[in-house]
């Protein structure tokens, strides 16, 4: 039952993980409705892999949250490493908004550097 006046929100982000570490990586998303927390979802994506919008989908969408959410958030466009979301593909498989927050402004020359020694880094 939605509360007037708060959004349902949830914001996802992945574990830490060691720099040589090759497989799946914990993903999580927290579930907030104005300062109160809902739920917790937990998933696994590929490091540096390609599911992270379709994981991401699926775990949302199989939700007892998915109903009432408003607004979906990504702290970068990128979990578990490279592992990018299709951020646009995202809001549509779910017909909600996307916010993505970033700490600091990315240093794309770094970035385009750590994609040359990734599988498939010139697509992403």
């Amino acid at each position: 039952m939605k509360t007037a006046g708060f959004s349902y929100v949830i914001g996802f982000d992945d574990f830490p993980f060691e720099r040589g570490h090759r497989g799946q990586v914990r993903i999580v998303g927290v579930v907030y409705s104005g300062l109160r927390l809902e739920g917790v979802l937990s998933a696994q994506i590929w490091r540096d892999g390609r599911n992270s919008t379709d994981v991401l989908t699926q775990s949302i969408r199989k939700s007892k949250f998915y109903p009432s959410l408003q607004l979906v958030m990504l702290q970068g466009i990128a979990l578990g490493g490279f592992n990018v979301v299709d951020i646009q593909a995202l809001s549509q498989n779910l017909a909600l908004p996307v916010l993505v927050v970033s700490r600091r402004k990315p240093n794309l020359g770094a970035i385009e550097a750590a994609l040359q020694k990734v599988r498939g880094g010139k697509q992403k």
